[in-house]
């Protein structure tokens, strides 16, 4: 009979694994020779990007110097979260730097502490969602008006003052 092509289509593969096939045609009686090999590495996907970033003040003392942040993971790829903030008081002023990582959550809420924070003070975040793929785009997304999530810390109030007299 005339060669014919056949595809096959491996389902059942792992991220960042290497794979090598080879094939051989068989009937009841007899086998051919295996074919040469043939090797792909499964790319790994970069992950979703999380969504739904809030961050809140937890209550005096903590909000003095925390900003808690939660968001909605939106992947089943990630290994980790990055977070990044910025505030005015930086120099240059409004600069973005990455403050910490989360590890991946698989669908569920993720959440991050942000602490040693200033008192009364004005904090923008962002984040994305970190594998060996790559990374996922930015929430709120670079496009998105406005691009951050705030928050602020609860101002420490002034001490009460002491050894009061009137005259």
């Amino acid at each position: 009979t005339a060669p014919s092509t056949v595809t096959y289509t491996d389902t059942t593969l792992s991220s960042g694994v290497e794979y090598v096939y080879r094939v051989r045609a068989e009937q009841s009686w007899w086998s051919s020779p295996w074919s040469n090999t043939a090797s792909t590495v499964s790319s790994i996907p970069a992950p979703n990007p999380p969504s739904g970033l809030t961050v809140t003040v937890p209550p005096a003392p903590a909000g003095q110097t925390q900003l808690v942040l939660n968001w909605q993971d939106n992947s089943n790829n990630e290994n980790s979260f990055e977070i990044q903030r910025r505030q005015q008081a930086t120099t240059p002023s409004w600069t973005w730097a990455t403050v910490g990582t989360a590890p991946g959550s698989s669908g569920a809420t993720g959440t991050f502490t942000d602490t040693l924070l200033s008192s009364g003070t004005y904090y923008e975040y962002k984040i994305r969602a970190v594998n060996a793929g790559g990374t996922s785009e930015w929430y709120p997304a670079p496009t998105a008006s406005p691009n951050f999530v705030s928050g602020m810390t609860l101002a420490i109030a002034p001490a009460a003052p002491t050894n009061v007299a009137a005259t």
